[in-house]
Parts: C-alpha cells; structure tokens; sequence
C-alpha cells in the first residue's frame, strides 16, 4: 500500500521541458525569472468562471514537443517546482469539459487561437517563475545552434553550467 506521501508525489519525477528562442533564453538567464506570457482557457479549473483565461508557462513532459517551441529547451526538476508553483497537467486532445468543443484551451498567442499543438501533452504552471536556476537541471542546446553562438549576447547560455550541447559531433 503507498503512503501517502508517495500519492501525492506520484507521478512528479519525471522532467519538464520548455523550448525558447535565443533571446527569451538569455533574458531568462539574465533576470533569473520566466514572466507568465501565455494565456490559456482552463474549463473546470475555476468553475465559478467557465472559459476562465489564466496566464502561464507551459511545460511540455517530451523535450521534442518542447524544442518545436524553439532552439533552446530548458529542462525542469517537476518535484522541486511543485513545491512552489501551480501545476496543472492538461491533454489538449481531450480538453472537450462541460460541453465545449475539443482543443478549445489550445494554446493561444496574442489572442489568437490555435489547434497545431492540440495533441500535446503539457504542464501548465500559473503565474510567473522566479529564481528559475534553482528549478533548472539543464539547458539543452543542439550543436548546430551551439555553433552559431558567436555573439557576446549569447554568453549567459553558452557559459552557463548546466548547459548541455546533443546532437552530432556536439564533441568537436
């Protein structure tokens, strides 16, 4: 039988991922923070508010999906954020709650609404992240993108140390 400290954290160990540009990446270095950009439609999560919009940051549980986002994706320790932050896990295939049609809560920029990550898995953490090195297990940069790091701009990611280069002959 599991405690019931093993139920509550069941489920938290595995990594988070998000994918950013160069620069959302070296500003996150910089101010050691990740604002809370997107808006997200979350039936259920506030009942008292259908269609109730809350900003975040989201997640994805696979560093592909993540790297889609952009060419850095920043890998998170799930047990130490949780102790802090909101997570709300949410397929968006099956976002279809009282009624509304299926990948309504897909992910929206700037007021628009889009379906092409509607079959992503994600967590979406509410508000903002504050002292996001702490939370960070690793920076993964593939090493073509790494290559093309030359500017003094990109020195908060190239010199950082928990970055990782992957991909072919990231040991050259």
């Amino acid at each position: 039988m599991k405690t019931f400290q093993q139920f509550i954290t069941e489920g938290r160990d595995a990594p988070l991922y998000h994918g950013t540009s160069v620069a959302d990446a070296v500003e996150i270095i910089n101010t050691d923070e990740m604002e809370a950009r997107t808006p997200q439609v979350h039936m259920g999560l506030f009942p008292q508010k259908p269609k109730h919009v809350v900003k975040g940051i989201s997640l994805s549980r696979n560093h592909r999906v993540a790297s889609q986002f952009g060419p850095v994706v920043f890998e998170f320790d799930q047990r130490k954020l949780v102790h802090r932050h909101k997570i709300i896990p949410f397929q968006f295939a099956d976002s279809e709650i009282a009624g509304y049609p299926k990948a309504i809560a897909a992910r929206s920029t700037e007021g628009s609404v889009t379906g092409a990550y509607s079959a992503e898995s994600e967590e979406f953490v509410i508000g903002p992240i504050r002292d996001v090195d702490k939370y960070i297990t690793a920076i993964h940069v593939h090493y073509l993108v790494f290559k093309n790091m030359r500017s003094s701009f990109s020195d908060p990611i190239r010199t950082h140390p928990k970055l990782n280069v992957w991909g072919r002959d990231a040991d050259d």
